[in-house]
């Protein structure tokens, strides 16, 4: 009889200590996998940020070129259509096919 109890004790305190470690093991894996998860939460949000920082600037110079243009508009600098001869696909003032600029 004691041999069996025996037996059944260290049959019980083996599945205690698996249960155990299998209880830290699932903890620190968890907790790796949670700061894991913080740093690509980290990584994202520094992401959106530059990006809507670029965005930002991006529409302060499509708002200044605005600006620009309605000025040189209103001021009669743009000149007539007559000016504008398509080159390509692309249209200018005075437009000349021979030079990357036609303003150089």
């Amino acid at each position: 009889m004691k041999i069996v109890q025996d037996s059944l004790r260290n049959r019980q305190a083996l599945i205690i200590s698996a249960l155990i470690t299998l209880l830290f093991t699932s903890l620190f894996l968890f907790i790796i996998y949670e700061q894991r998860l913080a740093a690509v939460n980290e990584g994202m949000n520094r992401l959106q940020t530059r990006m809507l920082d670029i965005f930002n600037d991006n529409e302060m110079i499509a708002d200044a070129t605005g600006v620009r243009y309605r000025q040189i508009k209103t001021a009669g600098q743009c000149g007539e259509m007559s000016q504008f001869t398509p080159r390509g696909e692309a249209w200018g003032i005075n437009a000349d096919s021979k030079r990357i600029h036609s303003a150089s």
